[in-house]
């Protein structure tokens, strides 16, 4: 199952075979965080759910880290 971004890269795949479950909470959490990460320059740690904390994505230089969190957040 592959998931593009706006940007049409594909952003997530999960291949399954026919006979495993899936695991629906998981994938909704991964699209809340593939959405969350690409609007606002944040990373989700591991078994993040929507409202807990992020980290600010290191690619942002400092400068432009305290401009977009001036409180951190």
């Amino acid at each position: 199952m592959p998931v593009s971004g706006p940007d049409h890269k594909e952003n997530l795949t999960l291949t399954y075979p026919a006979s495993v479950g899936r695991n629906v909470a998981e994938i909704l959490r991964v699209l809340d965080a593939l959405q969350l990460s690409g609007a606002h320059a944040v990373s989700t740690p591991v078994n993040w759910k929507d409202g807990d904390d992020v980290v600010i994505s290191p690619a942002l230089s400092d400068d432009e880290a305290k401009r977009r969190f001036p409180n951190g957040q």
